[in-house]
């Protein structure tokens, strides 16, 4: 989540510089966006989670921390690109 509103913010501030933001990269941070603030939470929590709180199994773990890093990734990628 800090990522994709770092990603924001530095786009906010390169527009403000005068800086084209491309379109993919704009669509790129509202997905990051979208996804760690709706799905990641409330999602991980239902299907990663039983009734009394504990994680099914380690593969949970695995999966999520794989779904964080995607996020990331995809966050990273697009402000590589908004400052080359």
């Amino acid at each position: 989540m800090t990522a994709s509103i770092a990603l924001i913010v530095s786009m906010v501030r390169a527009a403000n510089q005068g800086k084209h933001i491309p379109v993919p990269q704009v669509a790129c941070a509202v997905l990051a966006l979208l996804i760690g603030f709706s799905f990641m939470p409330f999602g991980i929590r239902m299907l990663a989670y039983q009734g009394n709180g504990r994680i099914k199994n380690w593969r949970w773990v695995l999966a999520v921390n794989g779904v964080a890093s995607l996020v990331l990734l995809s966050a990273v990628a697009a402000g590589v690109k908004i400052y080359e």
